[in-house]
């Protein structure tokens, strides 16, 4: 194919992309796209193989406006297949602040289509990300990554009818379903939960200075076990105080009072709970022998308990934004939380350590026979002391197993029950790889007041912004979610700068 086109469009995706220009450089175009007519009005059109016009000969861009006409809010759009480009090029132009991204079929289909017209100029703009191509698993993690509702608003998909009926099938709207499933399911933990992260964050800086003295102390002769809150494990932890001697002993939050019913004193005790509820977990159980290790957006109160307790406490970064910045200001060890479950970040946490003997017992992820957690466990404590002739714990544990739909299936002479959550939790654990192990230099003394000075000024900066962008934006996101959720409020600029004087006002109140 001729390279009239192709050279300049590859220069101009190579300031935004070059990993990909350079992808294409090495690609050999298709036939999918083999010329290109001028339309009436003067626009290169691009044509399908057999010279059918991918978009308008008579007037491309009247067309293209009236194809977008039905979209009146900024938002975020998806482009399956971009043909001439014209209607990407109607997106930017009615809507100054808008972002999408657009991707043909495949790499040979895209580079034949570069070949064919001038597209540098979208190729080049900061608002349009090109995806490589429109493979469902590329569908899912790219619209999961890059489609930030609390920053984008609503999400509409558009694909030109020409293409369309040529390319677009049933797997390709089956893979944006999916993605946009995950995506809400994030976002509402997100308008849910993002004040409280923000908040437990900015109560945890007064204590996140504070000494912990990281040594080599693994014992790689013992077993690092991690203790989950399942009913299997009132099996199993006898066994476990016959035999003390020979683990480290991992307690996630909700296992720790079956642990001291026992009377085993864990070696680490790990939460990622924001939530209040996670600290009850902790009274009158939580001793000086334990290492605390927390997410830095997890519970105050279960944290100042731990400090009061004296136990030794270790601030970690799991997933959440702003933890993501505050380690890019000063070093914090990494914890995975992406899974939602506390035993996957557990597991994490024995790996880093250096343990490489690791077992895992009471993660169930079921209500074995109809028991949701392991006796001593908080619930399981509560509902028995509530239980009355009237209201008995089966009838709680009732309600908290079927308040969503589950799965049944046999178990000794009764019935085991599951969710989708739980699945979906064994499945991360099941999935788990480690990664890279902790290191010296991320157990430095975090630089409370100096990170604190600097987040109020940034964040001054921010709200003073034309249009805010950069790290900090990116690490308030979830607390846009929440404000915009809480206060009914539109993704535009405005109301973002007015989630920004809240936080500033929480950072003042919790910091004075």
């Amino acid at each position: 194919m001729s390279s009239k086109y192709l050279d300049k469009n590859l220069d101009a995706l190579r300031t935004l992309n070059p990993h990909l220009a350079e992808t294409l450089e090495n690609t050999q175009a298709d036939t999918t796209y083999t010329g290109s007519i001028e339309a009436k009005t003067g626009q290169l059109v691009p044509c399908f193989s057999g010279d059918t016009p991918a978009n308008s000969r008579i007037n491309p861009i009247i067309e293209s406006e009236r194809a977008i006409s039905h979209i009146e809010k900024n938002n975020f759009l998806f482009f399956l297949g971009i043909t001439g480009g014209f209607h990407i090029r109607a997106f930017l132009n009615k809507f100054p602040q808008g972002y999408c991204v657009a991707a043909e079929r495949d790499l040979p289909a895209l580079k034949s289509l570069l070949s064919v017209i001038p597209l540098w100029d979208i190729l080049s703009c900061k608002r349009v990300t090109l995806l490589p191509d429109l493979n469902p698993t590329t569908i899912v993690s790219e619209l999961t990554q890059r489609y930030l509702p609390a920053l984008y608003g609503s999400f509409t998909s558009y694909s030109p009818r020409s293409w369309s009926q040529r390319f677009f099938g049933e797997e390709q709207k089956i893979a944006v379903s999916n993605a946009l499933t995950h995506i809400s399911r994030d976002y509402s933990v997100q308008a849910h939960f993002g004040r409280v992260w923000f908040s437990n964050f900015i109560k945890n800086l007064s204590l996140m200075n504070q000494s912990f003295s990281y040594t080599d102390r693994v014992d790689s002769n013992k077993t690092a076990l991690i203790v989950a809150a399942g009913p299997s494990i009132d099996q199993e932890l006898p066994k476990i105080k016959e035999n003390r001697s020979l683990y480290i002993i991992f307690s996630t939050d909700t296992a720790l009072g079956a642990l001291k019913g026992y009377g085993i004193t864990p070696d680490y005790f790990i939460t990622i709970d924001p939530q209040y509820y996670s600290s009850l977990h902790a009274y009158s159980s939580l001793s000086p022998k334990t290492t605390v290790i927390v997410d830095c957006c997890a519970n105050p109160t279960l944290i100042s308990l731990a400090y009061r307790t004296g136990c030794q406490i270790l601030f970690t970064v799991g997933g959440h934004p702003l933890g993501e910045y505050a380690a890019s200001f000063s070093p914090l060890p990494y914890m995975d939380t992406s899974s939602g479950t506390v035993t996957v970040a557990a597991k994490h946490v024995a790996y880093s350590l250096g343990y490489e003997k690791i077992k895992v017992i009471g993660a169930d992820f079921s209500y074995l026979g109809g028991k949701s957690y392991a006796k001593g466990t908080y619930l399981a404590d509560l509902f028995d002391n509530q239980s009355n002739r009237i209201n008995p714990a089966e009838s709680a544990y009732t309600a908290l197993i079927f308040r969503t739909p589950v799965e049944r299936s046999a178990y000794n002479s009764g019935y085991s029950y599951t969710t989708d959550t739980l699945l979906s939790y064994k499945a991360e654990l099941a999935a788990w790889k480690p990664g890279n192990k902790w290191n010296n230099k991320e157990f430095s003394l975090f630089p409370t007041k100096k990170f604190a000075t600097v987040l109020i000024k940034s964040l001054k900066i921010l709200s003073e912004q034309k249009e805010m962008c950069g790290p900090l934006f990116l690490a308030m996101i979830p607390f846009f979610a929440w404000f915009q959720n809480r206060y009914w409020l539109s993704c535009e600029q405005k109301n973002q700068k007015k989630a920004i004087e809240l936080a500033l006002e929480m950072i003042a109140g919790y910091t004075s």
